[in-house]
């Protein structure tokens, strides 16, 4: 308690669950896995908390929740190993030998105690194993193996057309631009803001014509709005979360106060699918989800909040951390329905099995040198969780990036499954020419590099869709 009054963070989580499980350890265990997770590759003496968060504060060694949940992890020793996925999508809770070395703890709120145990010679068939339970990430368009441009935001259609224009004129080889929110009228989903993006199908046709693809955002949230087709069709419909009194459940998001598909919904699932179908005739050619923990700005979303759950219902506190795989599954399957095209289709948010549906990145990192760091061993963490196909923002999404920073990251993020530099609407700009000559020079260089393992990487990608196991 003084702890807390001086204004630490103070750890007051009660470790009595209503499922519980111990396992002694031996001594020489290593544990790796357990997904989107700071810290060291070995998670020994770690303490983690499965519960999609939106935590925009940068992200160090001890933070316990991240945008998702992978109940997973190995288990090396010097003369096993083995693999445990705890199958329980509630709030979990881990500590690797934390409180006591000898032993490690897994807690649930509720669910069920299911465990699957998985077994190999080496890591590499445990992995296997466990994509063998959860899936593999399907083989990418080549394009997706590329260098990719974004920031929040590239507001208008000359701000889009003079960014590509400046990446070809510097020799910069690049695949994709990215339109984050500010490409909507007034951040409603489904739509166009006609002043900024006047002409969206020819800037797309135009953009595609000089080699670059263009990739949106998708939010979940719906903005309550009279006259506004997509919420209008969902309150008819029903097709959006609502309180424990019948009622659709309202918080506030970028476009103010929102409803939230309910995903756990065929019918609403197909309705969703459907619209990001019109997106895809309009040229776009992949789909970013964000703000799919679900993110909520007007206080947490209450755990009593009804999800249909295709006529079993159930409560948040149950489908939370499943709400990303929901919509990622909507998103697939209506990609399918729409187009031929191999899908691109990323998230931030998602629990254990979400590579059937998306690719991830690690969400809102920032422009600090700990960042650069820590992102080794989260792609590593992914990868051997089975999200293979998985990067962090180059440069660092918060904070103001320097000259240095961008450099020495760009030189990592060659290496990286999912190459993007992104950055945020009160930060600097990172592109690579905003620091100078030599900057410019150590980025296009690694950036080249890229492209001449294209073809390795491909290969690599193909034997993940095979197999499950990570690219890094």
């Amino acid at each position: 308690i003084l702890a807390a009054q001086e204004g630490h963070e103070v750890s007051l989580v009660d470790k009595n669950h209503k499922i519980e499980i111990l396992k002694a350890m031996q001594g020489d265990e290593c544990f790796y896995g357990f997904g989107d997770k700071t810290g060291s590759l070995n998670k020994r003496g770690c303490e983690y908390e499965m519960w999609n968060t939106n935590n925009p504060a940068p992200q160090m060694e001890n933070v316990k929740s991240l945008y998702k949940s992978v109940p997973f992890f190995i288990t090396l020793r010097e003369d096993c190993v083995f693999g445990l996925f705890f199958d329980n999508h509630y709030k979990t809770y881990f500590d690797m030998g934390k409180e006591n070395a000898s032993y490690y703890y897994i807690g649930a709120d509720d669910g069920n105690l299911d465990y699957y145990m998985f077994f190999g010679e080496n890591m590499s068939q445990v992995l296997e194993g466990y994509c063998s339970l959860t899936g593999t990430h399907e083989l990418p368009p080549l394009w997706a193996l590329g260098y990719h441009q974004s920031r929040w935001s590239y507001e208008s259609e000359s701000r889009m057309r003079e960014t590509a224009a400046r990446l070809r004129m510097l020799g910069i080889p690049c695949d994709a631009l990215y339109l984050d929110i500010d490409f909507m009228e007034r951040f409603k989903v489904f739509t166009w803001d006609r002043e900024k993006f006047p002409q969206p199908e020819k800037m797309i046709a135009d953009l595609k014509k000089q080699g670059f693809k263009t990739v949106a955002i998708l939010d979940p949230a719906v903005k309550k709005e009279e006259g506004y087709p997509v919420y209008e069709e969902g309150a008819e419909n029903g097709y959006f979360l609502k309180d424990k009194n019948g009622e659709i459940y309202y918080n506030k998001v970028w476009a103010g106060v929102s409803a939230y598909p309910d995903f756990s919904k065929k019918s609403v699932r197909d309705w969703w699918g459907d619209r990001e179908g019109e997106m895809l005739d309009q040229g776009l050619e992949g789909i970013l989800m964000d703000m799919n923990e679900p993110s909520t700005f007007d206080g947490l979303m209450p755990l009593d909040v009804v999800f249909d759950n295709d006529g079993s219902p159930t409560s948040h506190k149950e489908m939370h951390n499943l709400y990303g795989n929901l919509m990622g599954k909507a998103v697939r399957e209506g990609w399918s329905r729409a187009s031929t095209k191999r899908p691109f289709i990323v998230t931030r948010a998602c629990f254990a099995g979400m590579q059937k549906y998306s690719m991830s990145w690690t969400g809102d990192n920032h422009s600090i040198w700990v960042m650069l760091r820590e992102s080794v061993a989260q792609i590593c963490s992914m990868g051997l969780s089975g999200m293979g196909f998985t990067g962090a923002d180059v440069g660092g999404y918060g904070s103001d990036c320097s000259g240095e920073l961008l450099a020495r990251w760009t030189q990592l993020g060659a290496f990286y499954p999912y190459f993007r530099n992104h950055s945020s609407r009160p930060t600097r700009h990172q592109e690579p020419w905003r620091f100078g000559d030599e900057t410019l020079r150590i980025c296009r260089e690694y950036i080249r590099l890229r492209y001449r393992l294209i073809p390795y990487y491909y290969d690599l990608f193909w034997q993940m869709a095979q197999t499950g196991l990570p690219v890094v």
